[in-house]
């Protein structure tokens, strides 16, 4: 074909899923089987759906040669998953003209070059994995991209800027209650009150002490006062 399309047409028929169609005739229906690996989990879906469905799984092939920049031409494509085979050459940058995809996984495979940086335009991208091929160059760090961990690229020894676990979003701390607030607060003055009541008390007994030891009038005065207190009781 001269559109360009020549290379694309068996991916084409792959993305409508026609090939895959194991029918089993039910009530005038027509009902599908699928298994469907996209954003790290396998889903399996039956039911006469293929027709609202748009992803294209090959993982675990034994496929060769380089990506087709011809899947770019898929705009309306969601997951896109090419992992564990045996892929050369570079990342298509044709690929982010995909911008409908939620989910790239290309890993597992030989791919080498750098990660495009144009690829920070796919707004929708939720899970990117290019683990364990022979990448090389910066990672970009913008958008999106600011959200993929260390799990995304390991296994590829030659890219910069992996991401580290000082750039993990920290955890929200939830505020406590003004009932847990004000439990937190008197158990710590509880402490606090006890030891200063026990401080006062020593230094008052200290105090009166000294005082009736030194002056003899207030001793005669303390000491009539508690024989009274005996006798009237």
């Amino acid at each position: 074909h001269e559109d360009g399309y020549s290379d694309l047409y068996p991916l084409v028929r792959l993305y409508d899923f026609t090939s895959f169609r194991d029918n089993v005739k039910l009530e005038d229906q027509y009902v599908f089987n699928i298994d469907f690996v996209t954003k790290n989990n396998l889903l399996s879906f039956r039911g006469n759906i293929l027709n609202y469905m748009s992803g294209l799984d090959l993982s675990c092939n034994n496929l060769t040669g380089a990506i087709p920049q011809s899947l770019g031409k898929l705009f309306s494509i969601h997951a896109l998953n090419l992992s564990h085979n045996h892929l050369t050459g570079h990342i298509p940058v044709s690929l982010s003209n995909l911008s409908q995809i939620e989910s790239l996984d290309f890993s597992y495979n030989n791919l080498s070059g750098r990660i495009p940086s144009e690829l920070v335009d796919l707004n929708f991208l939720a899970v990117f994995s290019v683990a364990h091929n022979n990448l090389s160059g910066r990672i970009p760090d913008k958008r999106q991209f600011a959200t993929f961990g260390i799990n995304s690229y390991k296994g590829n020894p030659f890219l910069n800027g992996l991401p580290s676990e000082k750039n993990r979003t920290k955890p929200i701390e939830i505020p406590l209650s003004s009932d847990e607030t004000e439990e937190k607060w008197y158990d710590i003055d509880r402490t606090f009150f006890i030891s200063s009541f026990i401080a006062t008390y020593g230094v008052f007994l200290l105090t009166f002490g000294a005082l009736l030891y030194i002056n003899p009038y207030w001793r005669r005065r303390w000491f009539r006062f508690i024989e009274n207190f005996i006798y009237s009781s």
